[in-house]
């Protein structure tokens, strides 16, 4: 079984099975959902990180060039053939796992002066754009073989 990497809001970083249940449990149980972050990067989120006053997930939001809230999980951008997530490629996990631990030593540095640098402000709903539906139009004469 494959595995993937989850990163917690304070740069935590835990390895899950590579299955619903193991993506699930990253996620603290959220609703998830995925966004493609890179050509080979993707994350699991919660679907209402904002929606639900989820902390914004530093580490994560760096990686992304995107605000991003609560934990995700670190997984390829591409699937197999079946369709099946497969693993983050070696240096996206490199890359979440550096940030992850700048943030984690600025957190625990802040915890030490008696600053709580997770208390981020939740995401102001009032400003959250709405839901939008992409649509797929596939090419003229079917799909591709």
């Amino acid at each position: 079984m494959t595995e993937l990497l989850a990163c917690s809001v304070t740069g935590r970083l835990d390895v899950v099975p590579n299955t619903f249940e193991g993506i699930k449990h990253g996620l603290d149980g959220a609703t998830l959902d995925f966004v493609i972050v890179s050509p080979t990067a993707g994350f699991f989120i919660d679907d209402n990180g904002m929606l639900n006053g989820q902390p914004l997930n530093i580490p994560a939001s760096m990686y992304a060039g995107r605000a991003l809230w609560g934990p995700i999980v670190l997984a390829n951008a591409n699937v197999d053939k079946e369709g099946e997530t497969l693993p983050p490629e070696k240096l996206d996990v490199q890359a979440l796992t550096a940030l992850a631990g700048l943030w984690a030593s600025a957190v625990a540095t802040g915890l030490d002066m008696g600053q709580d640098l997770r208390a981020i402000a939740p995401a102001n709903a009032a400003t959250i754009p709405p839901p939008t539906i992409v649509a797929w139009d596939p090419p003229a004469g079917g799909m591709p073989k």
